[in-house]
């Protein structure tokens, strides 16, 4: 959130478009701040969803690994926790941060919730590619089709979604990270998939 902020705090002033008064740091931190609150108060089940992996991650003893619904992809979340060492080089002294064979326990609870939406992302992507008939090119989770194509693309988008949403993501990865339902799981709620059909924003 930060880090999209600057860009347009960066861009305002190279514009002369400046929306504050003060400090643009502190204006940074102000709007991130006010940001994922609103976003918080917006799409509360969010949060709880981030909260509760959060707390799965951290109920864990070793790396987190479960299957994507849909394809069964395989995902594994190892953080592992870094220790600094310097190097003397002829121009000076560089600090490099390398990787040890331990668990960063932070790192795990702070990785899993951006994992877990990065695999949806990629499920419904893949859901696209093997439905469209048109030519289509992917970056991340990006999608590059033919202007004619764009409402093809989003009509299979909201479809791969519904796949993805009835297959229930969340349960899922709760089936296999935590059966015996140790962690409480966060309650839903009571939205109908198929309005998804009439969503003009799900992807632009």
């Amino acid at each position: 959130m930060s880090n999209q902020l600057w860009d347009k705090i960066d861009e305002a002033i190279l514009k002369g478009t400046e929306f504050w008064e003060g400090d643009k740091w502190v204006a940074n931190k102000i709007l991130t701040q006010l940001n994922h609150q609103a976003i918080y108060e917006i799409i509360d089940g969010a949060k709880k969803g981030q909260e509760y992996l959060v707390e799965l991650s951290r109920s864990l003893d070793g790396p987190a690994t479960w299957y994507g619904v849909l394809y069964d992809f395989p995902i594994r979340q190892t953080a592992l926790a870094m220790k600094e060492k310097r190097v003397q080089t002829v121009y000076g002294a560089l600090s490099l941060n390398i990787e040890v064979p331990k668990l960063n326990r932070r790192r795990q609870a702070n990785s899993i919730a951006p994992n877990f939406v990065h695999n949806i992302d990629s499920t419904i992507l893949l859901y696209c590619i093997e439905n469209m008939q048109q030519q289509i090119g992917v970056i991340h989770d990006c999608f590059l089709v033919h202007p004619n194509d764009g409402d093809d693309i989003q009509s299979w988008y909201k479809e791969g979604f519904i796949e993805v949403m009835r297959e229930d993501p969340l349960r899922n990865i709760q089936k296999q990270l935590d059966p015996d339902g140790f962690v409480e799981f966060p309650e839903y709620g009571d939205l109908d998939l198929n309005e998804v059909r009439n969503s003009s924003y799900i992807i632009s």
